[in-house]
């Protein structure tokens, strides 16, 4: 039998061969025999703080419910320190247990808990959580970094877009991922005034805050942007283009095919120098994804070339891009790929979403293929495979799912949990409507 608190002492260890065995031993284990040991050391206030961290912060990888009761007492001791408060309150906002919504609404004014409790609010549903998210938002006004981690916590609710507004448009004092968040958000909300600015963005010196931009014109289904992102994307450099390709096929119009088909011509030379050759392979993928969500056939010869200078270019361990293509050929009507499909989607940024919606597979095909690639070893397959059955699994596919993460309980295992949780999550709510 493993002691963990010596296995977690030795986890944290200087010495790094000490470690790598305790690694070792530790994927290993079982969930179901680590949990209680971890709550055992989280809530041991004369253990040594780290150690009372990685358990926790563990404990969160594990959707350790049986957590919840022990910690929300201890968060109602008012000398337990603050570094531990902030890793429950993280906890319990990602396990979303409603018994700890009153506790941290009673702690959401202590400034040193700020972050964790706006965080943990953002997860729940109920009323009183974003009542009180709105009144931080009061509250720390002159604030700009605690102000937008409210604003993103209040996500979906459009008082906050004005906030928004002012976060993309005031480059001075800002954070440029504030300022890519702000677009991005803007583009989720679905409000179509939010149009006019996005497109003066477009010209912003900044290329992330063009990018989040771009998306958003194509979230809100924006046509009026499809001229500037065409001219956008024949004037930008290889790896510059790519922030204008997705939106022109997202945005569904045909008037982007030809010029679309054009620029991939011109990526289809001879490019020697590595950095110059991906940055080519990456715009060769990003076109052939619009051009399959654009559904127009005469962009077949010249994806046939693209796939096979990619296919001589590069080791079948680097085949996204002749995965891409192949679903894009697909896509247009060339069924020689059919088979191939559980292989092409394991591109996790080939929208296997428009396969259907444009009814070359039905949902019944999709869900299949995803059932198949839960069969295989790597994780990759994995997590695609639950994004799929998140998205078009129905009840009959939850014992599946839950099946095959019984067979999944090492530790080591955590990070397919989360994918699991939120495919599941995804079916029920589809049940409910």
């Amino acid at each position: 039998m493993v002691n963990i608190l010596s296995l977690v002492k030795q986890l944290n260890s200087d010495d790094p061969e000490a470690s790598q065995e305790a690694r070792n031993i530790y994927m290993s284990l079982n969930v179901d025999d680590v949990i209680p040991a971890f709550i055992n050391i989280a809530t041991d206030k004369d253990e040594d703080l780290s150690l009372r961290g990685f358990c926790i912060q563990e404990l969160s990888y594990q959707f350790a419910e049986s957590a919840v009761e022990p910690f929300i007492n201890l968060l109602s001791d008012e000398v337990e320190d603050s570094y531990i408060k902030n890793l429950i309150i993280d906890l319990l906002g990602y396990l979303g247990d409603k018994r700890a919504l009153k506790p941290i609404l009673q702690l959401s004014d202590n400034k040193s808990l700020l972050l964790s409790t706006v965080y943990a609010l953002s997860g729940f549903e109920e009323k009183e959580a974003k009542e009180q998210l709105f009144k931080l938002l009061d509250k720390y006004i002159e604030y700009n970094a605690y102000r937008f981690y409210i604003v993103c916590a209040l996500a979906g609710d459009k008082r906050v877009i004005p906030d928004l507004l002012v976060f993309l448009l005031h480059n001075y004092n800002v954070d440029r991922y504030q300022r890519y968040t702000a677009a991005n958000m803007l583009g989720q909300f679905g409000d179509k005034r939010a149009i006019p600015i996005l497109l003066g963005t477009l010209q912003d010196q900044d290329d992330l805050v063009v990018r989040s931009s771009a998306g958003a014109l194509s979230a809100l289904k924006a046509t009026e942007a499809v001229l500037t992102l065409i001219y956008k994307m024949q004037e930008a450099t290889p790896r510059n283009a790519t922030i204008f390709v997705p939106a022109l096929g997202l945005l569904g119009d045909k008037v982007a095919v030809e010029p679309l088909i054009e620029r991939l011509k011109g990526c289809l030379g001879d490019n020697t120098k590595r950095e110059a050759r991906d940055e080519y392979s990456k715009l060769r993928e990003a076109i052939a994804v619009a051009l399959c969500q654009l559904g127009d056939k005469r962009a077949i010869p010249v994806l046939e070339q693209a796939l096979k200078l990619e296919m001589a270019i590069y080791p079948p361990t680097r085949f996204d891009g002749v995965r891409a293509i192949k679903g894009a050929l697909f896509g247009l009507g060339q069924d020689q790929y059919l088979n191939e499909l559980d292989d092409i989607f394991e591109n996790r940024g080939f929208p296997y979403d428009i396969l259907v919606s444009s009814g070359r597979l039905s949902r019944e095909q999709v869900v299949n293929i995803a059932r198949n690639m839960l069969l295989k070893e790597n994780e990759r397959s994995h997590g695609v495979a639950l994004s799929i059955l998140g998205d078009f699994g129905e009840q009959k596919e939850v014992p599946l799912i839950t099946d095959f993460v019984a067979h999944k309980r090492k530790v080591g295992d955590s990070s397919i949990r989360n994918r699991v949780r939120k495919a599941v999550k995804q079916i029920n709510n589809r049940k409910s409507y």
